[in-house]
């Protein structure tokens, strides 16, 4: 955030881990704090104070701020975002939010006084003396706007202006607050924070809330999509090439949609039977909706097993035998598509092809859309253990229609995923959305396993608030394999139920006690809100093996928000996997309470000719591509002077043959980094903050 020297201590330090704030207002609180305060000062964020006493029991209450100054002893703040109303005939608090929606909220006075007086007791039971004062900040209104009122004190408020000068207000309100003799104390530094902390410090995660905010995404998803229908609709042959959780399913049903209402003949094809239930149910009866292998069935043939009186190898059966029957079975038929879709290309044999385009009508107009990820392929198409080369076995050749924004996952889902990619040469998704860092737990044996489960599951549904519908149990082998970990589902976790996805159920309709299990196989193309992946010990082949290490990529990426990842003490794949998770980067501020942008990268413009072209360098350390290029003649010709060497910019990033290009480009607020904010380059020269925003 800043490189100014003598800075406060603060627990935690957006510079050394990830801070996450509930609301952009205690952002703004504590980046005032991380640029004005000097070293004498300490700030801790979110604490809670946990005491008991006879009358009322057990009693918790938090803060949002707790700061200490040797000379100005314990300072208390209550921080409230928006704008601020009172309801004088329910005597309530509101906050209104920059979608104008209203919130009633406690009374912020009444919360910082009640929290400080708890505290200076609980100071009092540790010998701790010195003085303690309360305030409330609001960071986005002025103290002027408040009326004279019994339930608002104007001395104890921080607002919009005084965070200019944050050391001097508060030194200032403190001195009034108390008389100079109380602020004559013993420095109790080292005790304060022996008590507020101990040894280790972690704040708040706020899962639920993050959760939520990031719930509106699905839209904006579409309306991305929605730019790439005319380019990829008006070609007749493509492959749309992509990571996990850039939207090819996505792309791929909108796609079927479109020429759904253009009255085609559509087929959509698939390795997956749960995405495929989906699926049909979206895409109604108008789509002929089914998997790779059930269509080998439709011509009565097992495209995966030989049958019994064939004396061929396995191998050459899948390879050779079957996809000859099946080419001379279709043609043989009367059916055929204008259009066939196929999603998960990556698990198709190379010769399944020549009967699958046999499908098509012979018509110039007949189109064949391939979408596959060069990391996913489990099956290993090809046969054996041999990678996943697209160019070596796609019906058509490259180069391939690049998908590269990451809509699903986190920056750190996505870093630990990328470390268990099969292939070297795939493209990387850009990942702008901050999260949470995944975690790996341990277990003895099975029996430790399922304990920790069920804890794990009970914490995150009961305690977090999560459905238990947006958490996924997705295993590496199958639950009821002698070597599985989990055994049978049944009457799994204390007073919930894990409901095997993999006998066709219906997420949607599970009840509020129940929770999706699946293979991780089976759970292709599908997501979840938070994945908890187990058996990984139980699959008996090595991180390094391709099979084994597409099963954890893929396993990891079906995670929007949060992953936990279950391994064995005794495994070697622990120590492989606590690396790759020292690896991913954790740090900075996340705002659970604003929705991050899915497609926008952040860079510095590193060379800029308003007559030739730009470059902008990325910031985002994960990304192989550390450059993208831009081009004076996007951007509005008297606008030009808006962009120099040295800017923050935000830009959506496209390939066009071999280079990154960046457009949508916006040149960030100076602050942006504690305001998140930006102005459109077309915005007026010398505009405000504020006014940009």
């Amino acid at each position: 955030m800043t490189n100014r020297k003598n800075l406060a201590t603060f627990y935690p330090d957006v510079e050394k881990t990830r801070v996450v704030f509930h609301s952009n207002a205690e952002k703004k609180f504590y980046d005032a704090c991380h640029l004005q305060l000097d070293e004498k000062w300490d700030v801790y964020y979110s604490v809670t104070l946990s005491a008991s006493d006879h009358e009322n029991g057990m009693q918790e209450n938090e803060i949002d701020f707790l700061l200490y100054h040797p000379h100005y002893g314990v300072v208390a703040v209550e921080v409230k975002g928006g704008r601020i109303q009172y309801d004088a005939e329910r005597q309530q608090f509101i906050s209104v939010d920059r979608h104008h929606r209203k919130h009633y909220i406690k009374n912020p006075f009444q919360q910082a006084r009640v929290w400080k007086s708890r505290f200076i007791k609980e100071m009092k039971n540790q010998g701790i003396e010195g003085p303690v004062s309360h305030f409330v900040c609001f960071p986005d209104v002025a103290s002027s706007d408040f009326p004279r009122l019994s339930q608002v004190d104007p001395h104890m408020i921080l607002d919009q202006l005084h965070l200019d000068d944050i050391a001097g207000r508060l030194k200032s309100m403190i001195k009034q607050m108390h008389p100079a003799k109380y602020l004559d104390f013993r420095d109790i530094r080292e005790p304060l924070h022996g008590f507020l902390q101990g040894e280790n410090y972690t704040s708040k995660i706020y899962l639920k809330d993050y959760i939520h905010s990031q719930s509106n995404r699905l839209r904006d998803v579409e309306s991305i999509h929605d730019t790439f229908m005319i380019p990829i609709a008006s070609t007749k042959r493509l492959g749309i090439e992509g990571e996990a959780g850039t939207g090819k399913t996505l792309l791929a049903k909108a796609l079927a949609e479109k020429f759904i209402k253009e009255q085609k003949q559509v087929l959509f094809l698939s390795s997956n039977a749960l995405l495929n239930s989906y699926l049909q149910r979206e895409l109604g009866k108008e789509c002929n909706v089914e998997t790779f292998e059930g269509l080998g069935k439709k011509y009565g043939l097992d495209l995966l097993h030989k049958p019994d009186n064939s004396t061929s190898p396995e191998n050459d059966w899948i390879q050779f035998e079957a996809p000859e029957k099946l080419r001379i079975a279709v043609e043989s038929s009367l059916t055929r598509y204008d259009v066939i879709i196929c999603d998960e290309a990556q698990d198709v044999q190379p010769f399944w092809w020549d009967g699958i385009q046999a499908l098509l009508l012979p018509s110039e107009e007949s189109r064949l859309y391939v979408f596959f990820d060069r990391n996913q392929g489990i099956f290993g198409s090809g046969g054996d253990e041999k990678k996943f080369v697209p160019e070596d076995v796609l019906p058509m050749p490259g180069p391939y229609f690049p998908l590269v924004n990451n809509y699903r996952t986190t920056r750190e889902i996505a870093d630990l995923a990328r470390q268990f990619r099969s292939s070297k040469t795939a493209l990387d998704s850009h990942c702008a959305r901050l999260g949470y860092l995944p975690k790996i737990v341990t277990y003895k044996d099975r029996d430790h396993a399922r304990e920790l489960i069920s804890k794990l599951c009970e914490t995150l549904v009961i305690e977090e608030g999560i459905k238990s519908k947006d958490i996924a149990l997705l295993s590496a082998r199958k639950f009821d394999a002698p070597e599985s970990m989990v055994g049978s589902l049944t009457n799994f976790a204390k007073g919930f139920q894990f409901v095997d996805l993999n006998a066709q159920t219906d997420i949607a309709q599970l009840t509020s006690k129940q929770i999706p299990a699946s293979t991780i196989q089976s759970f292709k193309g599908l997501e979840t809100e938070i994945g908890i992946i187990c058996n990984i010990s139980e699959y008996n082949l090595p991180l390094d093996h391709p099979i084994m290490a597409s099963l954890l990529y893929v396993a990891c990426t079906r995670a929007k928000h949060m992953l936990y990842i279950f391994v064995q003490e005794e495994d070697e794949k622990r120590k492989i996997l606590q690396d790759a998770l020292k690896k991913v980067r954790y740090d900075g501020a996340l705002v659970v309470d604003d929705i991050q942008s899915i497609s926008d990268l952040i860079g510095t413009v590193e060379y800029f000719d308003a007559k030739r072209f730009g470059m902008i360098t990325f910031e985002s350390i994960h990304h192989s591509r550390s450059k993208a290029m831009f081009f004076p003649n996007d951007l509005p010709s008297d606008q030009l002077e808006l962009i120099k060497t040295g800017d923050k910019v935000s830009f959506v990033a496209k390939i066009i043959g071999e280079t990154l290009i960046a457009s949508k480009i916006h040149v960030m607020a100076p602050d942006v980094e504690k305001a998140q904010e930006s102005r459109p380059v077309a915005a007026a020269s010398g505009s405000s903050e504020k006014e940009a925003s």
